[in-house]
């Protein structure tokens, strides 16, 4: 099959190729993955709150994640973000409450595209922000994948 279309290299592979050769940051490029997990188990939490799930080093890199979510109540909105921006990660998650038997959950990658590759230059905790619903009840748990130079 015949491609036609452009070659073009993204940001690691340009300083790679460049001259002299420059490397890519270490922690995004050959460096240590982590991952942590958290969870929260909601009981009548107000709309509005804040739930601190995960708490990433000084100069981690922020890859990917994932928010679960039981049935949380009428469509509910989350958001995965820290103190500073609130949905820097994720936009939203809406965990509604089912019908009859069958009910629907929640799963949401991190979507934000500025989150993602975002390095932090200070310890800091990152938020599932809960959105305008009276009370959410259910379980909540967020999975981030970061990155460390070395």
């Amino acid at each position: 099959m015949a491609f036609g279309g452009q070659t073009v290299k993204g940001t690691s592979i340009t300083l790679l190729d460049s001259t002299p050769s420059l490397k890519p940051d270490s922690a995004v490029f050959h460096g240590r993955m982590y991952r942590q997990i958290g969870e929260y188990e909601a009981a009548t939490l107000t709309a509005g709150s804040y739930i601190a799930m995960a708490r990433l080093p000084k100069g981690s890199v922020v890859m990917g994640g994932q928010v679960y979510a039981d049935p949380l109540g009428a469509a509910i909105t989350l958001t995965v973000g820290d103190s500073d921006d609130t949905d820097r990660f994720m936009t939203s998650l809406i965990a509604t409450q089912g019908v009859g038997t069958q009910p629907a959950v929640g799963c949401g990658k991190f979507s934000a595209i500025d989150g993602i590759g975002y390095q932090y230059t200070c310890e800091k905790d990152v938020l599932v922000c809960c959105g305008d619903a009276t009370t959410i009840t259910g379980t909540i748990k967020l999975v981030i994948e970061y990155g460390l130079a070395g």
